[in-house]
């Protein structure tokens, strides 16, 4: 996989705005919740929330 746009860090007007493509979110804290909701109902992006770990 290649990231498209890591927030906080790592973000960039140029990255946020291609965070449309993405053919899934990863979402490890709550509060990028509401910003992964609305992804999926613009782009139809899923997320999975959680750390992955293993």
């Amino acid at each position: 996989m290649k990231p498209v746009c890591i927030l906080p860090s790592h973000g960039s007007v140029n990255k946020i705005e291609e965070m449309g493509s993405a053919h899934i979110n990863l979402v490890l804290r709550e509060e990028g919740k509401k910003a992964a909701e609305e992804l999926k109902e613009r782009f139809g992006t899923p997320y999975l929330f959680g750390r992955p770990y293993g």
